[in-house]
């Protein structure tokens, strides 16, 4: 779990507007902030890990076409966290191991229950989510109004996957009302013919 450890001291060591603009776990930063909250379990890990990051020439154009895009779009801007150059804690196999881990350790730290919420949201755990995120605010957290929207976006998706499956119910009892019922016609149809052959016999 070092490597959760260093990420969050390493986030926690920036000012508040680089907070406001990123979580702990760097590889989830721009998904968290342009996928709306529903969507990122269909996301899922898009990453791939490089441990060698660290030991490559950066300048090399080559080296470059090796690396995922979204470690290209950072290298060499201050946003990029150093444990990004040796780890890609995204594709990590304890992943959310170490973000559970992260969060029990730091109860009234909001950075660790924004990401709790994020690992909730790829479970498609959408209320356990919206938990998250409004501790994170009542943590005081500086992504107040990120998290608000996130709360807004699950709970709209809860209101409309309820009502969906409302209307299917209603779509299905109607339709095996409507099975019954001409089930029934046809029952009666052929019994009375039936009826009226056996009295021409």
């Amino acid at each position: 779990m070092e490597k959760y450890h260093l990420a969050l001291l390493q986030y926690l060591s920036r000012n508040a507007e680089y907070q406001k603009q990123h979580v702990y776990v760097d590889e989830w930063t721009e998904l968290f902030l342009t996928t709306p909250a529903p969507d990122l379990y269909m996301v899922g890990n898009q990453t791939k890990a490089f441990p060698e990051i660290a030991k490559l020439d950066l300048k090399d154009t080559n080296t470059l076409a090796l690396l995922p895009q979204w470690k290209i779009d950072k290298i060499g801007k201050i946003s990029l966290p150093p444990y990004s150059l040796k780890w890609d804690l995204a594709s990590d196999p304890k992943f959310e191991e170490g973000v559970l881990y992260m969060a029990s350790l730091n109860l009234k730290q909001p950075a660790c229950f924004t990401m709790l919420g994020i690992v909730c949201l790829t479970k498609r755990d959408f209320n356990l989510a919206a938990a998250a995120f409004k501790r994170a605010i009542a943590l005081s957290s500086t992504q107040k109004e990120i998290l608000e929207t996130k709360i807004s976006e699950i709970e709209g998706y809860i209101i409309d996957s309820r009502k969906h499956a409302k209307e299917t119910k209603t779509m299905v009892v109607k339709g095996v009302g409507i099975l019954i019922l001409v089930l029934s016609v046809i029952f009666y149809l052929v019994r009375r013919s039936l009826s009226r052959r056996a009295k021409k016999i």
